[in-house]
C-alpha cells in the first residue's frame, strides 16, 4: 500500500494550489487473480494499480480529467486538464460545490494481515477445490482473488478521506456431462475463504436430482430462489429503480411512488453500508459519509439513492451515493441489505408441491419496461424440479421474463439468513442476499442444445 500520510501529501500538495475548485479522488490495487480450468490451475496473474482522477469546477461548469502518472507535476497538469475542459461546458445548474470535512462512521474496511494472501494462499485454495472435483468425477472451474486497495478523496474546501480495503473473492463450477453447479463467496478478510466448503456445495449442485437434464414447458411456477439468483435480480433492480437519475427521469419503478406500498409488506430493502459483512466504506467517491438508507419498509417506498448534484435538483441533502468524478448516473445504492425472513431453504424446498429452484441467474437485462421492473434472464449452474418437497430433477435452463413488483409480491417464504453476493461495485460493495420462495414467477422459454 502506498499509505494514508502519502496520499494525503500528494493530494493535498496538488489541491492546495489548485487554479478552481476541485475534488481529486485517488484509488490504488494491488490484487492478485488464479484462475482454474479442468481440474487444474491454468492462470496467474498480479498487478498494481493506482490514479488519480479531478473534477474541476469554474463556476458552475465542470470538467473532468485523469492520470495514472502520480508525481506532483502530472497531477497538476491533469487538473489544468480538467480545468480546460470545465471552461468549454455548460454550466450545470445542480453542482453546488464539493464536498466539506465531515465525520465519518467507523467501518471495518481492512483485515490486518491481508496482505499475505498471496499466490500461495490462492493456488492452495484453488487446488483444494479441483481435487474434490476430481474425487467426485466432476469438472472444476472458476477463480480465487484476492487484493488490497486504497480509496481517499480531497477538495478545495479541506475534505480529506482515506480508508484502506482488503478483499478475497472466489467463484465455482463444477460441470459433469450436461450439468453444473455453482458456489462463491466474498468478503474483507481472506481466513474466512473456506475452499473446501465451496468446492463441496459445487459438487452437491452439480450432482443433485437426476443424472439427465430434463425439459420442462415454459408456463409460471412456484419458485425458490437461493440468494444468489435473489442478488442478481436486486443489482438490477437497483440500477433501474433506487438510483437518483432514473427516479429524477421518472423512468424508475419508484418515481411518483414515495409513500406507497409497491410489493409485499414482508419485504424490507435497505441500503447498509454500516454492515461489516456488506463490504463497507465509511464515505462516496465525492467524499460524502455513508450511513444506512431505508429504501423499501414493508413493502412500502421510501427512499431511492441520491449524489450531491442529484440532491440539489431534488432539493434534497446527498444520501452518501456519489459515484467516481467521471460517472454521470447519480446516486446508486452499492451495499443493498434484504432484511431476512424465518425460514431455511429446506423449509422452502419441504413446503413444495411442485417448485422450481434456481441457483442463479446470468444474462439479466432490466430495460425491457424498468417502470414496472420487468427483468429477463437465463437461469444458470444448477436448476431443478421440486416435487413433493424434494428434488427429483435436474432441469434444462429457463429464460424468465418477470414483473419483479408482482413477483416481490408473491413473496411467501424469506430465509433466514443472509449472504453477501458479489457485485458490480467489486471490494466497495456487496448484495446482503436471502433465500426467496415465490407463489408465481414467469418463465418464457427453454435453453436449447447448440451444435
Amino acid at each position: 500500500m502506498i499509505g494514508k500520510e502519502q496520499v494525503e501529501e500528494l493530494l493535498s500538495t496538488v489541491i492546495k494550489n489548485a487554479p478552481c475548485d476541485a475534488l481529486a479522488m485517488f484509488s490504488a490495487s494491488d490484487d492478485g487473480l488464479t484462475r482454474f480450468a479442468n481440474n487444474g490451475i491454468h492462470q496467474n496473474t498480479a498487478g498494481f494499480s493506482a490514479s488519480v482522477s479531478f473534477k474541476a469546477a469554474v463556476g458552475k461548469k465542470l470538467g473532468v480529467a485523469s492520470t495514472n502518472l502520480l508525481d506532483i507535476s502530472e497531477l497538476r497538469n491533469t487538473l489544468a486538464r480538467a480545468k480546460t475542459a470545465a471552461e468549454v461546458q455548460p454550466e450545470n445548474p445542480h453542482f453546488n460545490g464539493f464536498a466539506k470535512p465531515a465525520e465519518f462512521s467507523q467501518v471495518l474496511t481492512y483485515i490486518q494481515g491481508a496482505e499475505f494472501a498471496g499466490p500461495d494462499f490462492r493456488s492452495k485454495a484453488a487446488s483444494e477445490i479441483c481435487s474434490i472435483a476430481k474425487d467426485s468425477g466432476c469438472i472444476a472451474s472458476g477463480s480465487v482473488r484476492s487484493g488490497i486497495s486504497e480509496l481517499a478523496v480531497a477538495t478545495t474546501e479541506g475534505l480529506f478521506c482515506y480508508t484502506p480495503i482488503s478483499s478475497v473473492a472466489s467463484n465455482v463450477i463444477f460441470s459433469r456431462d450436461s450439468k453444473s453447479g455453482y458456489a462463491a463467496m466474498i468478503g474483507r478478510d481472506p481466513g474466512r475463504l473456506d475452499a473446501a466448503s465451496l468446492g463441496l456445495i459445487a459438487r452437491d449442485k452439480c450432482l443433485s436430482g437426476s443424472e439427465r437434464l430434463h425439459e420442462i414447458e415454459p408456463g409460471e411456477y412456484e419458485v425458490i430462489l437461493e440468494a444468489e439468483a435473489v442478488a442478481g435480480l436486486f443489482e438490477w433492480l437497483s440500477y433501474i429503480g433506487f438510483g437518483s437519475k432514473n427516479f429524477l427521469d421518472g423512468t424508475s419503478f419508484m418515481a411518483g411512488r414515495i409513500g406507497n406500498k409497491i410489493i409485499g409488506d414482508n419485504i424490507t430493502i435497505v441500503d447498509d453500508p454500516t454492515d461489516p459483512n456488506c463490504l463497507p466504506i465509511p464515505f462516496d467517491f465525492e467524499g460524502v459519509p455513508k450511513c444506512r438508507l431505508p429504501l423499501i419498509e414493508n413493502g412500502v417506498a421510501k427512499n431511492v439513492c441520491f449524489d450531491s448534484m442529484t440532491a440539489h435538483e431534488a432539493g434534497v441533502k446527498s444520501t452518501g451515493h456519489g459515484l467516481p468524478p467521471a460517472a454521470n448516473e447519480g446516486g446508486m445504492p452499492m451495499h443493498l441489505h434484504i432484511i431476512p425472513g424465518n425460514h431455511s431453504l429446506d423449509e422452502m424446498i419441504a413446503s413444495c408441491q411442485k417448485a422450481i429452484l434456481i441457483t442463479r441467474f446470468h444474462y439479466i437485462n432490466g430495460f425491457l419496461d424498468p417502470r414496472n421492473a420487468v427483468l429477463t434472464g437465463m437461469t444458470r449452474d444448477g436448476t431443478f424440479l421440486v416435487e413433493n418437497g424434494k428434488i427429483t430433477k435436474a432441469v434444462r435452463n429457463l429464460r424468465f421474463t418477470q414483473n419483479m413488483l408482482q413477483a416481490l409480491s408473491d413473496v411467501v417464504m424469506l430465509g433466514n439468513k443472509t449472504k453477501a453476493v458479489a457485485s458490480w461495485w467489486e471490494d466497495t460493495g456487496a448484495t446482503m442476499a436471502v433465500d426467496m420462495k415465490i407463489s408465481r414467477f414467469k418463465f418464457t422459454g427453454v435453453q436449447q442444445d447448440t451444435v
